[in-house]
């Protein structure tokens, strides 16, 4: 799309400028709306070395190190004219131009009426991160028609520095690429940990993502590292990506293949292994089916949740309110007697009883089914 340029008088500057509206820079993912301001302080004198008048060049911000200001600081206002070496820039003549940017948010101006700029050409060291092209190849001779013809110079792009990629810009894509591979095939995330290195080459190659059309596989993914190819596009064009994806299988554990109703008793056929949940802890999961085999269900549990060792345990042999043979045990004798247990119990496990005359409560433990068992120390001789 042409860009609209304003042409300085020359009563209100020393030489001719050419100014031209802020130009969107390509990596430029801001969004302004209509209450945004920058504040800009206009230089009382700028030395440049380049025909292109930037922003940066003029004008400094008010605000200390703004987000905003490397791109548009950036941004190309005006040329020098071609065979001259210093000119004079008129503030509010500067504003018009600028305000005319559709790229740009209100701008509160300060500091000097006008700035006197200086051309002087500076040889680059090193040409890795700025190009040094001369005036000839910079600039061509043309020209516009108004109330005079006024001989004018088109811009030449010259590629930026691309500034570094953000620690949040980052992560932002490779959550991208991990929806992507949710996409592909979802069995993935359900059965490895998959991370993607923010900081490798290829996420550079993504700056600006904006949409994951593909993630596709040189060969089928396995735990390690593997080579995927990410598609999609950014804010201008499609773009592709060769990146490198860490996949780390996750721990299986033991899941009811039914849902199962309390009281139930477990068999090898209820159970099967299932990777464990994304972020949630396994340390109170069965993750060995033999572990949970003969148990029983304490509590109604789903179909494919994940065992605990709460909600299973041994088989209740004894309810409560039970009549059952207690047998008194000590020093070689043993003494039968009839009770009612107070508690359901496994075996093993240690309930309250009352015996049926005398009726007194005891501790026992379970010995079998209907069997409790109380162990006294035989007596001791003084």
């Amino acid at each position: 799309m042409a860009s609209t340029w304003t042409l300085l008088d020359r009563s209100a500057c020393g030489q001719t400028v050419n100014l031209i509206p802020i130009r969107n820079v390509p990596q430029a993912i801001t969004q302004y709306d209509e209450t945004t301001q920058w504040a800009l302080q206009l230089k009382p004198d700028a030395v440049i070395h380049s025909p292109l008048l930037r922003l940066r060049d003029i004008a400094i911000p008010i605000e200390p190190n703004p987000p905003w200001w490397d791109r548009a600081g950036a941004s190309i206002v005006g040329l020098m004219p071609l065979h001259e070496r210093e000119m004079t820039v008129d503030r509010n003549r500067l504003m018009e131009a600028v305000a005319k940017s559709t790229s740009t948010p209100n701008i509160q101006w300060s500091g000097a009426d006008e700035i006197r700029v200086v051309f002087r050409r500076e040889i680059v060291k090193n040409p890795a991160v700025v190009q040094t092209v001369s005036a000839q190849q910079e600039l061509q001779p043309t020209s516009i028609s108004s109330e005079s013809t006024v001989s004018m110079t088109p811009i030449v792009p010259i590629p930026a520095v691309v500034p570094a990629m953000t620690p949040s810009e980052r992560d932002r894509i490779t959550r991208l690429v991990q929806i992507g591979i949710d996409r592909y095939d979802n069995q993935l995330r359900e059965a490895f940990d998959i991370e993607v290195d923010p900081t490798q080459m290829g996420i550079e190659t993504l700056r600006d993502f904006r949409r994951v059309d593909s993630v596709s596989w040189d060969t089928p993914p396995t735990e390690g590292w593997n080579q995927a190819t990410v598609k999609g596009m950014n804010s201008r064009e499609a773009v592709t990506a060769i990146i490198e994806v860490s996949f780390t299988a996750r721990p299986l554990v033991v899941v009811p293949r039914d849902s199962l109703r309390k009281g139930h008793i477990l068999s090898e056929s209820d159970l099967t292994l299932m990777p464990a949940a994304r972020n949630v802890s396994i340390s109170d999961v069965i993750t060995d089916m033999s572990e949970a085999v003969g148990l029983q269900v304490q509590t109604v549990i789903q179909k494919d949740r994940p065992l605990s060792r709460s909600m299973v345990g041994p088989v209740i042999i004894m309810q409560r309110g039970d009549l059952v043979e207690v047998r008194v045990v000590g020093g070689g004798v043993t003494v039968a007697t009839g009770a009612k247990t107070l508690a359901p119990g496994a075996k093993g496990d240690l309930i309250a009883i009352e015996t049926l005359e005398p009726r007194r409560k005891l501790m026992a433990r379970v010995a079998g089914p209907g069997i409790v068992e109380i162990i006294t120390r035989p007596p001791r001789v003084q």
